[in-house]
Parts: structure tokens; sequence; C-alpha cells
């Protein structure tokens, strides 16, 4: 079999605590070394990642402190590779990861790809919880998500916009699928993530992905993303009001109604599909995420530019 080049790229801001665990994984992938290029862009860290990825024989690109999107478009521009696999330095990969990508893509019509992540942290319930909302993601059809693309694909549609921040690989995979091209799930690629396990670390993700949701004016997931953020960051207020006289009281039962109609359809899913006791914990985790998620939003207003940032 004659096998592509393909370029691994990897954003990195300060992960000293994660990057070496990716690039040791890297290290011992089943893919002719000839074949494969690993690009670390720097995005401009301040703890010890620099001195750690300089340790690997791969290529290291210094960047300025401008995010993931910025850092991925230096990345791939960089690359002499036809397949371009973007990964989180806080990542693993099983030995056959690249054959099993690689292998997926020999159709042509494919221009774009995703992998199913496992999480690395399982000791953590925050962190299990935060893989239990992944599944969800994970189990709905069909998934547009563009993680794994090729580089004459990203050329053809302008590489990644950065101002869509967290949903980037999602506007990515349908700016690939206007052109013509499929996305597919490359379901045997073994992959580890290693999910948030503090409230700090998960208020950082949630904050970034409401403040990104904003990016989505112009589609229709705006609606179901911040409609769902206030429903759940709502709840207390819907408990104040049934203490008030009606209509108050009224549209606050309405509202506690709709969250919990919504929930455990969510929670029964999610359950059903793990059968994981954790699962039940769904309406309680969905509240403070969104919560941090609405607090995004509001920040996103507060700070909006007339001129997105492309």
């Amino acid at each position: 079999m004659n096998l592509p080049k393909v370029g691994i790229v990897i954003p990195a801001y300060n992960e000293e605590e994660d990057i070496g665990n990716l690039l040791d994984s890297l290290m011992k992938v089943n893919y002719p070394k000839k074949k494969l290029e690993i690009i670390v862009i720097d995005d401009g860290s301040t703890d010890k990642t620099p001195q750690i990825i300089s340790k690997y024989p791969i290529k290291i690109i210094k960047g300025k402190h401008e995010g993931a999107s910025v850092a991925r478009n230096i990345g791939w521009k960089s690359t002499t590779s036809a397949i371009i696999i973007f990964l989180d330095a806080d990542m693993r990969v099983n030995k056959n990861f690249l054959r099993e990508v690689v292998k997926s893509f020999a159709d042509k019509n494919i221009g774009g790809g995703y992998y199913i992540e496992s999480f690395l942290n399982q000791k953590s319930l925050i962190a299990k919880l935060s893989y239990l909302r992944k599944i969800l993601v994970y189990t709905k059809h069909p998934l547009t998500l563009a993680k794994i693309t090729r580089k004459k694909v990203l050329k053809e549609v302008g590489g990644i916009k950065p101002r869509y921040g967290y949903y980037d690989d999602w506007e990515l995979a349908k700016k690939i699928i206007e052109r013509g091209y499929k996305i597919i799930c490359v379901s045997k690629a073994k992959i580890w993530h290693k999910e948030p396990e503090t409230f700090n670390e998960l208020y950082r993700q949630h904050r970034w992905a409401g403040k990104s949701a904003l990016s989505l004016i112009k589609h229709k997931r705006i609606l179901r993303t911040v409609g769902f953020s206030f429903l759940c960051a709502g709840f207390p207020i819907y408990i104040i009001l049934l203490f008030l006289p009606f209509p108050f009281w009224f549209l606050g039962a309405l509202c506690i109604l709709f969250f919990f109609t919504i929930e455990i359809q969510r929670t029964l899913k999610i359950y059903l599909n793990t059968k994981w006791k954790e699962s039940f914990l769904t309406p309680f985790f969905d509240f403070i995420t969104m919560f941090f998620h609405a607090i995004g939003i509001l920040d996103g207003l507060l700070h909006i530019r007339s001129k997105p940032k492309v």
C-alpha cells in the first residue's frame, strides 16, 4: 500500500503537564517515519512547554499567544503532507491510529473526518460527567466535525476561521460539506483525551464555548446553543418565580417542566448508551456548565466587535 504523507498539527499553550505524554505516544505509532510530519505550534507558552517539545525529533514553530485556531492555521500551512490531523496537547493515540485514519481516507470524495475520543482521567467525577456529555454528542447523527482533513481541501475552503473559536471544527466541517465532500467518523482510530477535572478548568472551557457561540449568529445552531444555555442557567430564577403571584409562578412552573422534560430525555439517552450511574447527575451538571456557558455568552456580548476577526 502506497501510504500518503500525514501531518499532525498540535497547538500548545502552557501544556507542560501533558504534551510529553502525547509526543511519547506519537513516537510509537506504526507508521513510516518518512511519511510522518509532527508539528507543534508553541502558542506563546510561559511554562516549560518549549523545553519539553525541544527534546523530540519534530518541527517546532514559535508563535504569539493568539489561540488554538490561529496556531492550527500556522501548522497546516507549514506541512507538506496530504492528510492533516489536528490533535490537542492533552491527548494520546494508539500505535495504529494513523493507519486507521489513512485507511478511512482512501476514498477521494472524503474531505474530512473526526475520531471518537475515550477519556484518560477516569477517576475524576467531573471528567466523567464531561465525557458523558460527549457520548451524547457522538450518538447524534450526522455529526459534522472536521478534526482530520486533506491539505488541498483546507486550501479550497480557506482554512480554519479563528472567530469561531470553540466551534472552529464544526464550521470547518460545514464548509467542507458545502464543497461537496463527505465527512466520516474514523471509529477505529483509537485516541484518548483528558477531560476537565476541576471546576476552574470546567469554567474556562465552557466560558470559552459560550463566548464562541456568538460566532454562530448566522447559523440556526445558535438558537439551540444559546437557548439551552439560558434554560439551564436560569433554573434558580424559576424557583424564585414559584413564590410570586400569577402569572409569574405559572411561568416558573412552565420553565421547570420544560427543563426536566429535556433533561430526563438527555439522562436516559446517556444512561442507555453507557449504563453508568453517574448519568443521573446530568441535570445538575448541565446547570453548572450552562451557567458558565451563559457567562461566556454575556461576556462575548459585552466585548463584541463590529468587525470580527476572520
